[in-house]
């Protein structure tokens, strides 16, 4: 049987790793004196695959952001080369000569709380295969199953599914000759949960003695699809309670996603997402996108259209019953009229504002209902934001302020949008705070709003922000904060599309 080649693969962007990442590197190659070390760039990747197998470029050049090819290129490296493929965020514990003498192909299993969360719930997946640790040798057949899959999924939204955790469990599951496989048990390669060591439970020498005693190394889930704390299966959030203007409150709630995801089988109220777009297609399709991927299920979308590029043949290759898309003729309607002749195609019991030009989280919409109807509120808003300035490479979490364009709202206790082209939520904001009971929400996480030279607000009203922002974020935690957000919404893509979407005039 042919053994695993001793050499380890890693991958970056380029060889400038961030400083944090050096000594897990280094930690590889201190343990393995005597093997090969072979950082691969992007450049390195698309170059590799275009020798080797072209056939897959135009997939792999098509993947929406980069965590993608990130994901997808192992599966070539090591069908090819065969080896060690090991994410960054790795450390070393000792020489895994031991764990992979006489195997073939070597995968781990994350811990099990990790399937416990939202979406592996979801997906009903039992277990999970994780790609950030993978040995092969050079031509195991299991990576050619696993490329059907990289084909039937390149389509999917999320890394995950696509070329991710998700896919590879799949592959797994269905390959036919599993007993050519090792599936370690995640206490030898994955023995602390992101929990632990977020929570710092790492600096505990007693901690880490006690999982060193059996494993080879430890995932320190730097870059991890659930980066946030906001996606554990159950979390404590804190809450204002605002009646008629007047905080009344400070509350929790405990926000149970798997139980949320249950309940939504049969009671939960329709939610109507309002977006109002012109000229901004691109753009616009990334708001949709984010609307597709909310895991509150009972949702739809209404779309006006003022004279843009036409989202319409986009909307209905989409095929998407829960989106309506309405197409008006320009007749210089301000953004408050087309919110109203949004509002009037509605459906739900409750309303929420979805701008065609900010990215939103997953969860934003269940966290929002779960907020309102933990206190039996009329609405909902957030406290606090980020904002992201793309040209700047720089981004902030706001001051603590009411969020306008997060209104989520009973259809009841919803004002008329007032006829004004700028500051109208402002004004039906301000109507729901004096009028109804009202929930302040502080995730901030949840919606990225992209300042860029086409707001409605002028350069020197997003400096104020920026002076007077909670966090900022700038330099090499700038970028942890993209690779973080990547993710879970597309602002890679966002970035690449910025350049055409300036040219476009339109509403924020």
């Amino acid at each position: 049987m042919p053994a695993i080649p001793k050499v380890i693969h890693q991958t970056w962007k380029n060889h400038h790793i961030p400083a944090e990442m050096i000594e897990f590197q280094q930690s590889w190659k201190n343990h393995h004196p005597d093997w090969e070390y072979r950082l691969w760039t992007d450049e390195d990747n698309r170059q590799f695959l275009q020798a080797n197998y072209s056939w897959f470029l135009s997939i792999y050049d098509g993947y929406p952001e980069n965590i993608f090819r990130v994901d997808a290129i192992r599966y070539f490296i090591l069908m090819h080369h065969g080896g060690v493929f090991i994410d960054l965020d790795f450390e070393c514990l000792r020489p895994l000569d031991e764990l992979l003498d006489g195997k073939e192909l070597l995968l781990g299993l994350e811990p099990d709380a990790h399937v416990q969360l939202l979406l592996p719930q979801a997906r009903g997946l039992t277990h999970i295969v994780c790609p950030s640790l993978m040995a092969s040798r050079v031509g195991h057949p299991f990576w050619q199953h696993v490329w059907q899959y990289l084909v039937e999924n390149y389509r999917f939204p999320g890394v995950l599914d696509a070329t991710g955790p998700f896919l590879l469990t799949r592959a797994y599951d269905t390959y036919p000759s599993q007993d050519s496989i090792s599936l370690v048990a995640s206490e030898l390669l994955y023995p602390v949960t992101k929990f632990d060591c977020w929570d710092g439970k790492l600096n505990d020498p007693q901690f880490r003695q006690k999982i060193t005693q059996q494993a080879f190394a430890i995932h320190h889930w730097h870059t991890s699809w659930f980066k946030h704390k906001s996606t554990k299966t159950e979390d404590t959030l804190p809450l204002l309670l605002m009646v008629k203007g007047r905080i009344i409150l400070h509350s929790k709630f405990q926000f149970n996603l798997y139980q949320l995801l249950s309940d939504q089988e049969s009671n939960q109220p329709l939610i109507s997402c309002m977006m109002v777009t012109k000229n901004r297609f691109e753009q616009a399709k990334l708001a949709i996108q984010c609307f597709q991927n909310q895991t509150y299920r009972h949702k739809e979308l209404v779309i006006i259209d003022d004279k843009s590029d036409s989202l319409a043949e986009y909307v209905s290759q989409l095929a998407d019953d829960t989106i309506q898309y309405l197409r008006f003729e320009p007749e210089n309607r301000t953004l408050g009229e087309l919110r109203n002749l949004a509002l009037a195609h509605t459906s739900g019991t409750y309303i929420c504002q979805w701008d065609d030009d900010d990215l939103i989280d997953p969860l934003r919409l269940e966290m929002q209902m779960s907020a309102l109807q933990s206190l039996n509120a009329d609405a909902c808003f957030l406290q606090r934001w980020l904002m992201w300035w793309v040209e700047q490479r720089r981004m902030a979490t706001s001051r603590t302020r009411i969020l306008e364009g997060s209104i989520l709202c009973h259809k009841s206790k919803l004002p008329p949008y007032p006829v004004q082209k700028q500051g109208e939520d402002t004004l039906v904001s301000s109507q729901i705070l004096q009028n109804c009971r009202v929930v302040l929400l502080d995730q901030p996480q949840l919606y990225l709003y992209v300042v860029h030279q086409q707001n409605t607000f002028s350069d020197e009203h997003f400096e104020q922000y920026w002076q007077q922002a909670s966090a900022r974020y700038q330099g090499i935690n700038y970028e942890t904060m993209i690779q973080n957000l990547s993710q879970r919404i597309p602002v890679n893509l966002y970035e690449q599309i910025l350049e055409h979407i300036l040219t476009k005039p339109g509403f924020s």
